[in-house]
């Protein structure tokens, strides 16, 4: 998936993951080429998952 692709999906903007992929902390990517970057759809649902909170008093993934 492309980062519009992704952005579609979660609807959150291709910037949240450009600049989550430089500061790091997100799902895998790939780098196909120095302006290509790809996702898996498995690692984006894996991530989100990772996130699930049933309460704001659980402590966010590090």
């Amino acid at each position: 998936m492309s980062v519009q692709d992704v952005a579609a999906y979660t609807s959150l903007t291709p910037d949240f993951w450009n600049k989550l992929r430089c500061d790091g902390g997100g799902p895998r990517y790939f780098k196909i080429s120095a302006r290509v970057v790809r996702y898996r759809r498995s690692d984006i649902d894996d991530w989100m998952v990772e996130r699930a909170r049933l309460s704001t008093f659980q402590e966010a993934p590090q």
